[in-house]
């Protein structure tokens, strides 16, 4: 049995022949198709590669997604109102406590002094 490599060799002979015998029998334009395809596919490999494109074309993907979704959050929640100036007010006092919870009973009170 023959080295693997010695095989190899002798099938890329054959397949070399084999090409060139059907390369005699194209014709003309065929074969400068053939040139120009090779040439091109050859002056690509050349070309140093820019890797930064596909990095970038993705960043611009990922900002537009989530522009989008932002957006999308943004209209399905409604406009913004601020808190109420009373609201504001509960918030920011310093006061005590208990007269909050207790307002209900106030207004109330409130209430029955104007009516009565």
């Amino acid at each position: 049995m023959s080295d693997p490599k010695q095989q190899e060799q002798a099938f890329l002979r054959r397949i070399k022949s084999t090409l060139d015998a059907n390369e005699a029998q194209l014709d003309a334009d065929t074969l400068r198709d053939l040139r120009l395809a090779r040439h091109k596919a050859l002056e690509t490999l050349q070309r140093p590669r820019r890797l930064w494109q596909p990095v970038a074309l993705a960043g611009v993907a990922a900002t537009v997604v989530l522009v989008a979704i932002s957006l999308h959050v943004m209209q399905s929640q409604g406009p913004v109102t601020p808190p109420a100036m009373e609201d504001m007010a509960l918030l920011t006092t310093s006061d005590d406590l208990d007269l909050y919870e207790n307002l209900d009973f106030y207004q109330w009170l409130e209430l029955e002094k104007r009516n009565g």
